[in-house]
């Protein structure tokens, strides 16, 4: 059984950080908010929401970083929730996440949650490797959470 975590930003910021970039570099997500999902007393997914974009003084864009150590945390609400979070409580209008373009679980993962390819960074990655740019809009998520709820049901 899992549970959601909120208002641990540092902790949960660290795990998705040393995850995905096997150092301890939270400082450079800037200021976020996390969302983490705890099993058996351990963090074992963390979404980090950082890199806010605003347009006359209205935030409208957030970027995701998501690691998971374990496939326990992808029940249905848990996807949900992470996927309401930065529309229904931050009221913004879309999430952008960065894809390491060799990482095909992940590309796989924000493809079947309705997130859209929108183009490769060359080099954008870590100045080495390409990253891929995708992005979810409110009403493609909202898209997806119903598709979340149909499937549960039957």
């Amino acid at each position: 059984m899992s549970e959601l975590v909120f208002e641990e930003d540092a902790l949960i910021g660290g795990f998705v950080a040393q995850g995905l970039y096997d150092i301890d570099c939270v400082k450079d997500f800037g200021k976020f908010v996390t969302i983490g999902v705890r099993s058996k007393g351990k963090i074992v997914a963390g979404a980090v929401f950082n890199n806010y974009r605003v347009h006359d003084g209205i935030p409208f864009d957030i970027q995701i970083a998501f690691y998971t150590a374990s496939p326990v945390w992808a029940t249905r609400s848990n996807m949900e929730a992470i996927l309401r979070y930065p529309f229904d409580t931050l009221k913004l209008k879309r999430i952008t996440a960065v894809i390491k373009k060799s990482n095909k679980k992940v590309k796989k993962l924000i493809s079947s949650l309705g997130f859209q390819y929108e183009g490769k960074v060359r080099l954008g990655w870590d100045g080495k490797a390409d990253a891929y740019v995708y992005g979810l809009l409110q009403e493609e998520a909202e898209m997806c959470i119903q598709n979340l709820k149909e499937n549960q049901h039957g």
